[in-house]
């Protein structure tokens, strides 16, 4: 009986051991393929070109809207941007021409940064630029290496906005 009941708590050891060891695994092949696909997220990042679409926007008082059903997009090229994003908040002076969203054509980005967060696998990128309406925008991005997105525009003439969403390949337009 006793050789019984050690060789049942050999077994529950063992087991556990090998438990523990798979759980370690597993979190090792995470973190590896988390490091791999921040490799490929800077790869992408190196090649300057993509598009950001929204999926949330949550305003500086913490409304959070969802825009899946709303078109809206920041795509930028080389040192150029254009953008199409809606906005919900607070204005401190009124855009001119009925222009109540974040609206970016072909202007270019100044004082851009890019910084790698190799231990949490994340990206950040800030830059300003200006809308069409002669607004200043100074934006700050941060990217996780599955390409989920967090972009936060600051205003000179509105309250902060936040967006998430996910960045892609330009998709180019070739018939």
């Amino acid at each position: 009986m006793k050789n019984i009941g050690v060789l049942l708590i050999i077994i529950l050891v063992a087991l556990g051991t090998v438990q523990a060891q798979s759980k370690a695994e597993k979190r090792q092949a995470k973190k590896e393929a988390k490091a791999q696909a921040f490799v490929a997220l800077k790869t992408f990042f190196a090649q300057g070109d993509f598009k950001f679409v929204a999926e949330w926007a949550t305003t500086q008082k913490g409304r959070r809207i969802n825009l899946q059903s709303n078109p809206n997009s920041f795509i930028k090229t080389g040192d150029q941007a254009t953008a199409q994003l809606p906005y919900f908040g607070v204005a401190q002076v009124a855009p001119m021409g009925g222009d109540v969203g974040i609206n970016i054509e072909d202007a270019t980005l100044s004082n851009e940064e890019i910084e790698y967060n190799e231990k949490k696998f994340r990206l950040l990128y800030s830059f300003d630029t200006k809308s069409s309406n002669g607004e200043l925008l100074s934006c700050k991005m941060t990217i996780q290496a599955n390409k989920t997105a967090i972009l936060m525009v600051m205003s000179s003439q509105r309250n902060n906005i936040t967006y998430e969403g996910t960045i892609t390949e330009i998709e180019s337009s070739k018939e």
